[in-house]
């Protein structure tokens, strides 16, 4: 079933607690013999390609890559910027020139860190309320972590907009701005481009609403929840991605 289209395919679709799902490895190996182009599109901020077992550095793209390149294009001043979150972050931040400094930076990305007290996430706020534009590049309301539910970046942003007053900026998944910037990377049009998810609202809707075609992996989940109907619904419901090599 594969095509000789663009593919962008969110992390979790292949991997989930760090275990490749049925059919992954086999997807990515039919994508590098074909030379299919594609992307493998996550906001989890500590992800590197290290951690995805035959994937090449330029075929992943974050969240934090979309935030960096919308500000840049849409604030040529911008340069001090400070971060929390996962080595992801640091990395795109000065891969792109970016100076991080905690001496009132003109954006404060905002990623998943499970490690920060109560005092760093004070210095946030008092960056906030000097000034810093808050920056969102993971939505997650909660994560799993050991097959335990735990509270999500997306939860502690919106923590930081009610205590600030500031509005976050917001390139985590479910965004069409984070699905127009990964599509920027491959040769192809949104109209050419093959959206590969497991959540309905998070990854089919936005790609759908960019003219792309949907392959959903349902999965575990229960579909009439998920606001499936006759006119919003995914191009293809597949069980696993072994359905996209058959």
């Amino acid at each position: 079933m594969l095509r000789n289209k663009g593919y962008i395919i969110q992390l979790e679709t292949l991997m989930q607690q760090k275990q490749a799902m049925p059919g992954a490895r086999e997807l990515i190996h039919a994508f590098q013999i074909e030379s299919i182009s594609y992307l493998i599109l996550t906001e989890r901020s500590s992800v590197t390609v290290d951690e995805i077992h035959g994937v090449r550095e330029e075929n992943l793209y974050t969240s934090t890559m979309a935030a960096v390149e919308y500000i840049v294009a849409h604030d040529k001043k911008a340069i001090n910027v400070d971060y929390i979150g996962g080595k992801g972050i640091r990395q795109v931040l000065t891969d792109t020139g970016f100076h991080i400094t905690h001496h009132q930076p003109q954006y404060f990305f905002v990623g998943m860190d499970r490690n920060l007290s109560y005092d760093e996430y004070q210095d946030v706020f008092t960056q906030l309320r000097k000034g810093s534009q808050l920056v969102s590049v993971d939505n997650r309301r909660i994560q799993i972590v050991d097959q335990v539910e735990k509270i999500g970046n997306g939860t502690i942003v919106r923590m930081l907009e009610y205590a600030s007053g500031v509005k976050a900026m917001n390139f985590g998944c479910g965004t069409k701005v984070l699905l127009k910037y990964a599509s920027s990377h491959l040769p192809y049009s949104c109209s050419e481009i093959i959206m590969i998810g497991n959540r309905f609202k998070k990854d089919i809707v936005p790609a759908l609403q960019l003219g792309m075609l949907t392959f959903y992996v349902a999965g575990s989940e229960e579909m009439m929840k998920q606001g499936i109907n006759d006119e919003l619904h995914p191009d293809y419901i597949l069980d696993d991605l072994t359905g996209l090599l058959r």
